[in-house]
């Protein structure tokens, strides 16, 4: 089995990718709800020479992504796993911000390295991943509640049509890295 930490970026230069943002005039966005994010018309944060398919919303556990994700095998696992709305972008029209809901208590923390908060002993950052592997569900992206990242996994009990890994590939889009942890 491989666990992967979902990131934004390109394989070749990992501080490239496209970061979205609200356009809020009125200083009343919650980045913490998508509730309401559909109210906002969203912008890139920078000029980009090239669209990528996935795109950087703030916020824990989001991912946005254009209508060719939508249109694809791809778009299943995230509706399985999450929330999915749809806003408008100023360049690109119609684009969709996901949620994961999709929470696994899976970090083995006895063989996990940690850093703690001083303070309350609560983890600050995992800084060495171990997971307990028959915990995984055939949902091939998810979180745990110790951090806010995103994850994908392949291995032996994930069927290659919910591969969230190999679908990206397959379909060669860009936006997203894939780190083994």
């Amino acid at each position: 089995m491989k666990v992967y930490r979902i990131e934004f970026g390109q394989v070749n230069d990992g501080n490239d990718f496209t970061w979205i943002l609200p356009d809020d005039k009125e200083e009343d966005f919650v980045f913490t709800s998508i509730d309401n994010w559909s109210n906002y018309t969203w912008y890139n944060s920078e000029v980009r020479k090239v669209k990528d398919d996935f795109f950087h919303a703030s916020g824990a556990g989001i991912i946005a992504f254009d209508k060719k994700v939508c249109e694809s095998d791809l778009y299943t696992i995230l509706e399985m796993t999450g929330e999915i709305i749809t806003v408008n972008h100023e360049l690109y029209g119609d684009i969709y911000i996901y949620q994961c809901k999709n929470y696994l208590h899976v970090l083995d923390l006895e063989n996990s390295k940690v850093d703690r908060y001083p303070f309350n002993n609560e983890i600050s950052q995992v800084l060495d991943y171990k997971f307990h592997e028959h915990r995984l569900t055939s949902d091939s992206i998810f979180m745990i509640p110790e951090s806010n990242e995103i994850f994908c996994y392949q291995g032996d009990n994930v069927d290659l049509e919910y591969d969230f890994k190999a679908i990206y590939e397959k379909h060669n889009f860009r936006g997203l890295i894939f780190i083994e942890v």
